[in-house]
This record gives structure tokens, sequence and C-alpha cells, in this order.
């Protein structure tokens, strides 16, 4: 690692610890890329959820392919359910269409692979409250 890059990174860990949701996304991204530090998805898939409890709907995404491919956390088909669902609901902005129906189509792939119940459970998961919003 260079030292921009690990000047860098220790500016996004810094803000990232203090709730910065820029911060936790973009080690959560560098983490599963390798981009500017050592490739560690455990602890990307950590920074994303923290960056995806806070409404980041860009985390919300990566969180999901993580849960769904088990990279870096357990396979999880309720979480991703779950995730995919926040994500589609706040990309609404003319220029976010094409996520918010890319969300939704692969959360409906990932709904085929589970039980009726366990599709049940994942929307129920999606429509609690995410701490810290409205």
């Amino acid at each position: 690692m260079n030292q921009d890059c690990g000047e860098a990174q220790s500016w996004f860990t810094t803000s990232a610890e203090k709730g910065s949701v820029l911060g936790q996304s973009w080690l959560g991204y560098a983490g599963f890329c390798g981009k500017g530090l050592a490739r560690d998805c455990t602890a990307a898939a950590r920074w994303h959820s923290k960056a995806a409890e806070q409404g980041d709907a860009d985390a919300q995404y990566e969180l999901v392919l993580a849960y769904e491919n088990g990279k870096g956390i357990a396979l999880d088909y309720i979480q991703a359910y779950k995730w995919y669902s926040r994500a589609a609901s706040i990309y609404s902005g003319l220029d976010e269409v094409s996520e918010k129906y890319a969300a939704i189509a692969v959360r409906e792939s990932v709904a085929r692979l589970m039980t009726p119940n366990l599709v049940l459970e994942a929307k129920k998961l999606a429509k609690e409250r995410v701490p810290g919003k409205g």
C-alpha cells in the first residue's frame, strides 16, 4: 500500500468510526475490492452494514451481495431480501430508476430460492423502522 492510500485509509477509518456513512461505505467498498487496502470481506461487510443501517442505498446493495453470496458474512437469503427491499425503497430519483428496478428484480430472484414463510419473514424485517430514521 502506498503512502497516499495509507493516509486515505486512516482518514476514512477515523470518520467511519465516528459514524460517517461515506467513511463506512468507502471502507466497505475498499475491503471487498482490495482497492487501497488489503482485501478483507468480513470487515467490508461490517462497514457496509453500519452504512446500510444509516440508510445508504449503495451500502445496502453491497451488503445484499454479501448476504446473497456468503461473502464476508454468513449466507442469509432473508437478510438479502430485506436489504434489497430497503435499497429499492431508497432509490427513487430519476437518475436512480435503473438501480431501483435492478434491486427489485434481483430481490425477486432471491425470493425464488426461499420458502414462502421465509419470504414473509424477510418482508416483515424489511418494513421495520431503521434505527435513527423517522
